[in-house]
């Protein structure tokens, strides 16, 4: 049976490895809603909010290693946008980042031609994917899976503790406390003598 303090300690390792459970559930949801570049399965937002002059980042699941590894030269890949609801389209001009970048999903960045909701696209891409529009929504998958993470590591480190700590069953027999009965069967030859 555990001490106090051990069950108790036992009793929250459990109650961390269930936050962990809940909040890996809650980030899987949440991931198959946003539309972020960094989010599995995501599909690009249609359109999305710039305001003009100020600089955005192109993005594309996987970055632009994933398309060196498809052959696609990052500096090919052409863009155009279109003011929603004003109709006309134009080329978007971009500053591609170079294969040394350490970014993981921007392939490059550019200054907004227009204020207002926008509809990008772009040529060899899946989709266009402005992660920092004015109007991208926040990131609660980012914040679930590092809450889960840290849930499990805590649990999992308390649980070990305890199982680390749990007193060894010892049998006693007659007077020697906390021997097994091995280690008294052994006493007890050596006081009789071999020829006993």
């Amino acid at each position: 049976m555990l001490p106090r303090a051990s069950a108790g300690a036992a009793a929250l390792a459990v109650l961390l490895l269930a936050l962990g459970v809940v909040f890996a559930l809650l980030y899987h949801a949440k991931n198959n809603e946003e539309h972020h570049s960094f989010n599995a399965g995501a599909r690009a937002a249609y359109s999305v909010h710039l305001t003009k002059g100020k600089q955005y980042e192109l993005s594309t699941p996987g970055g632009v290693k994933r398309l060196d590894s498809e052959g696609i030269v990052v500096g090919s890949v052409g863009c155009t946008y279109s003011p929603v609801g004003s109709g006309g389209s134009g080329p978007l001009t971009l500053a591609f980042l170079g294969a040394d970048t350490r970014t993981v999903h921007a392939i490059a960045t550019f200054q907004s031609p227009v204020t207002g909701r926008v509809h990008i696209q772009c040529t060899q891409l899946g989709g266009a994917y402005i992660d920092d529009a004015d109007d991208a929504p926040g990131d609660p998958a980012g914040l679930f899976i590092l809450l889960a993470t840290c849930a499990f590591t805590a649990g999992a480190a308390l649980g070990l503790s305890v199982l680390y700590r749990r007193p060894r069953r010892e049998h006693t027999n007659g007077g020697g406390h906390g021997r097994s009965d091995q280690d008294q069967g052994y006493q007890n030859l050596l006081a009789r003598g071999p020829y006993d």
